[in-house]
């Protein structure tokens, strides 16, 4: 979603940016979008990895195991890789580095395609599960990794939503 000011007037709306086409940025990501293309048989949008199914692909794919089509116990399996995150398993963390990596290169895009050059609000629900885990660090290097365009990412403020209910008490507001 994003907000458009206009003078005094301001408008939020929505948008369907998680069905952009993933493009990864390093070979390990290659990798994901090689087996996530075959597993679903069409295109990876950044939905696929950025969600919490997302962080499952994306751990089922580092730890080569096979990856269902189905998703019965989605939110038990992203359960037990934030514990063992938690607990310091090495794939587990480097799934939750690479999630931080993927979603800082596609907030970048974001920053251009809305032309967000006033701030972008991190929050939701995968964010705050993962709550210290999550890398601001890996996402700010990524963000950052635009080389044409660093100029102006480094001025965009990215603000962290550290209560869930934050988001929802603004929408209850607009709608009143």
């Amino acid at each position: 979603a994003g907000i458009l000011k206009n003078n005094s007037l301001i408008q939020p709306f929505s948008t369907e940016g998680g069905f952009n086409r993933f493009s990864p940025a390093c070979e390990e990501e290659v990798q994901v979008l090689l087996t996530l293309s075959r597993k679903f048989k069409q295109p990876v949008f950044y939905e696929d990895l950025l969600s919490g199914r997302g962080l499952v692909n994306i751990y089922q794919v580092l730890t080569q195991q096979s990856i269902k089509d189905d998703y019965p116990n989605v939110e038990e399996l992203f359960q037990k890789i934030v514990n063992k995150a938690q607990e310091s398993d090495e794939l587990a963390l480097r799934t939750v580095n690479r999630y931080s990596s993927i979603l800082g290169v596609y907030v970048a895009n974001l920053v251009f395609m809305l032309m967000a050059t006033g701030g972008v609000y991190l929050g939701g629900g995968v964010l705050t599960r993962l709550s210290k885990l999550f890398s601001y660090e890996r996402f700010e290097e990524a963000f950052l990794a635009q080389s044409k365009v660093q100029r102006i990412l480094k001025d965009v403020p990215i603000f962290k939503i550290k209560d869930d209910r934050l988001l929802l008490d603004g929408i209850k507001s607009f709608i009143s």
